[in-house]
């Protein structure tokens, strides 16, 4: 502290009845109780408000900024607005693109709700995070097998896979049915759901 001598909140007051200036209990330059505190609505000085009975310092910051980001989708802010006065209440939501779904939120929020509400209190930064949607591929087929390219356990949003049919032996390849449908082999389907497949085989037949 500059003083801990108590006379100087006992000397009288000055001729406009104002108390007399005092360094009681004022924080000393370099203290730790600097920029120490929490904020509490009450305008400060520095970082975050000092801990004691005086900010050290002039009033404190009279807005903070607001700074959203997002890949593979964009982030609605509720109010919209670049920066908002201390202790402010803001609603983020977070819209994926197409062929994508949200995940959580980094930086200084760090949550899994969508929607989510906080008061800002500080210049704060926020991402929020996406991931590509994923879909299987079910292929049925007697008579016969199906060739998958690439062949993987889920595919990444609007994969290309391009499906041969190969009968077996005494058989021959009828046509696509499910979520393919036709008789060019081999076929293109676009993953953009869970989707069946099935490759249908007819017997051979010959005339004596």
């Amino acid at each position: 502290f500059l003083s801990l001598d108590t006379s100087q909140v006992t000397a009288p007051r000055d001729s406009t009845g104002e108390l007399a200036t005092s360094n009681f209990l004022h924080l000393a330059p370099g203290s730790s109780m600097i920029d120490a505190g929490t904020y509490v609505g009450i305008p400060y000085s520095g970082t975050a408000p000092d801990l004691g009975a005086y900010e050290t310092g002039g009033s404190g910051p009279t807005t903070f900024a607001l700074s959203v980001s997002a890949v593979h989708g964009l982030v609605v802010k509720s109010p919209n607005q670049s920066t908002f006065t201390p202790h402010a209440s803001v609603q983020l939501t977070a819209v994926p693109a197409s062929g994508y779904h949200f995940l959580n939120w980094s930086g200084n929020i760090s949550d899994t709700a969508n929607p989510v509400s906080f008061f800002v209190d500080s210049n704060m930064s926020v991402t929020a995070n996406f991931a590509i949607d994923t879909y299987t591929l079910t292929i049925n087929a007697a008579n016969g097998s199906v060739n998958e390219n690439p062949s993987l356990s889920a595919y990444d949003s609007g994969t290309t896979v391009q499906l041969t049919a190969i009968p077996a032996t005494g058989y021959h390849f009828s046509g696509w049915s499910d979520s393919l449908t036709g008789t060019v082999n081999p076929a293109t389907l676009r993953m953009n759901n869970n989707k069946t497949v099935t490759a249908g085989f007819t017997i051979n037949q010959f005339q004596i």
